[in-house]
């Protein structure tokens, strides 16, 4: 079973997979994707979230732009012009943390087919979003998440 096997040529479709479970629940404004070696700061997030209420869709995380595919079959995040033909990803918040809306997630679903051939899921996601026209909130903060934790300097 896909959902079982643990490489990045199915962390797309695992992504895919929890997105749908979640937009059959309720009662929830935000979904997020987090690492499992990072650390999320809750008072930090919480103050990005607040800023955020006032936009139904808010799409968050670090912005990455204009970055280029891999074209070096041997690199593990090779993606081959035949799956993804521009030389430059849209804009897309990088995969150790984001955050879509309740509102972006039902809209997304809603559309139904979504492109689940590229190996990483936060540029999927972001194709996802681009196609929708709907653009990344940079994160006001680099201390809500990090792989390296820096307590003083995300002490509140």
């Amino acid at each position: 079973d896909w959902l079982d096997a643990d490489s990045y040529y199915t962390i797309t479709n695992k992504t895919y997979a929890i997105l749908q479970r979640a937009h059959r629940l309720s009662g929830f404004d935000y979904v997020f994707k987090v690492d499992d070696d990072s650390y999320v700061n809750l008072t930090m997030l919480a103050d990005e979230l607040a800023n955020c209420r006032a936009y139904k869709h808010s799409y968050i995380g670090k912005k990455l732009q204009s970055t280029a595919p891999f074209r070096d079959p041997s690199h593990r995040w090779y993606v081959s012009p035949l799956i993804y033909r521009r030389t430059r990803y849209p804009t897309y918040a990088q995969g150790h943390f984001y955050g879509i809306s309740n509102g972006i997630l039902q809209w997304l679903m809603e559309r139904g087919s979504l492109n689940r051939h590229i190996a990483m899921e936060d540029v999927a996601v972001g194709l996802w979003l681009e196609r929708f026209r709907i653009s990344t909130k940079q994160s006001t903060s680099d201390c809500i998440t990090s792989n390296r934790f820096d307590a003083e300097k995300c002490n509140n």
